[in-house]
């Protein structure tokens, strides 16, 4: 019965740093999904005359963007007739468990600007967002390659001892 209890606690203590080194990963690829998404964006405004809740519907259902849970809430919630802004701000409360909370500001104050300026402010907003999610980019990915090391080496040093411990 012991060795089976051991292998249990240490089995789940390796999850746990396993699991925790996901969520650093998760972080940084939402970051450069978001990324890429307001590089397009910017790109879509500057070159097409479409209203803004068309375009980001229609990128919602390309390749690099139809996992972003931002974009599938806000779609879903501008087909039930919700207005840009709280669509948006919806689809940012589907980042909660992934972003910063000062990452998840910057991504409403951006959706309340988005379509309520003209196309130079519309660009310059995004162009700021931009900006600053490319620092937190930079940042999860950092963490990510030293955090996620230190989170799966205590993962599996905790259940050594436990191991050690129990046996």
């Amino acid at each position: 019965m012991r060795p089976m209890a051991a292998a249990a606690a240490f089995c789940l203590s390796a999850a746990a740093g396993f699991r925790c080194a996901g969520l650093l990963a998760t972080r940084a690829r939402t970051l450069d999904l978001l990324v890429l998404l307001l590089e397009r964006l910017k790109l879509e405004l500057h070159f097409s005359c479409a209203p803004l809740p068309d375009m980001l519907c229609r990128l919602s259902l390309q390749p690099p963007f139809a996992s972003l849970p931002l974009l599938l809430v806000c779609c879903a919630r501008l087909e039930e007739g919700d207005s840009l802004p709280s669509a948006w701000n919806a689809g940012v409360d589907a980042l909660k468990r992934t972003l910063r909370s000062w990452e998840q500001t910057r991504l409403r104050q951006l959706g309340a600007l988005l379509g309520a300026t003209d196309l130079a402010g519309q660009q310059q907003v995004l162009e700021e967002t931009l900006s600053f999610l490319k620092d937190c980019r930079a940042r999860a990915n950092a963490q990510r390659a030293s955090g996620g090391k230190l989170c799966r080496a205590c993962g599996l040093c905790c259940g050594a001892v436990l191991l050690i411990l129990i046996l």
